[in-house]
């Protein structure tokens, strides 16, 4: 037993939990995950993962559970990841977990190829003719060291990846491997 939550002479209500009770070795990972996301996660699934109070670690995780019911306000689901065992997990750590939801369409660029001009955002296209072309992008949601592009490039576009501060649009580029 971790807590116990009331004292002899109480009054018990209904939802109100008594004690908490904990067993060594076996944790768990929650989260909430909006209504529009829940049809991409399915049981079984396998995620990733961080604990950053453990140095970052990274794991693998499987959701394991996915209660049925939303939230009546939020119009969230709560979803339970497994977490390995035999891990220096304590309960009440915060986790992180990389969910691969909305895959198909979604661009990814590094976060060095996005490049600010004034108030304007873009990143070099590159062409057949190896000419670095500037173009307006309009970015997403950041996910470690990528951007999301929601338009201005079409996947299978060459970009420059890591820009030089020297790089001017019009300027021909060669492709390092």
């Amino acid at each position: 037993m971790t807590a116990k939550l009331i004292e002899e002479g109480d009054l018990a209500a209904p939802g109100t939990p008594l004690l908490n009770i904990e067993q060594e070795g076996l944790f768990c990972a929650d989260l909430v995950l909006p209504e529009r996301h829940i049809q991409a996660v399915q049981i079984g699934h396998k995620v990733t993962v961080r604990v950053p109070a453990l140095d970052e670690l990274e794991v693998a995780g499987e959701v394991g559970r996915i209660v049925p019911t939303a939230d009546a306000r939020s119009r969230s689901f709560e979803v339970k990841v497994a977490m390995p065992p035999d891990l220096p997990l304590k309960s009440g750590m915060f986790a992180r977990v990389f969910l691969p939801i909305g895959g198909a369409g979604l661009l990814m660029v590094p976060e060095t190829a996005i490049v600010q001009q004034g108030q304007l955002t873009g990143l070099f296209v590159v062409g057949e003719e190896q000419i670095a072309r500037f173009r307006l992008v309009r970015t997403g949601k950041s996910l470690g060291d990528r951007v999301e592009i929601l338009s201005g490039l079409k996947a299978g576009q060459r970009y420059v990846s890591d820009v030089p501060v020297s790089l001017q649009d019009g300027m021909r580029v060669e492709e390092v491997r």
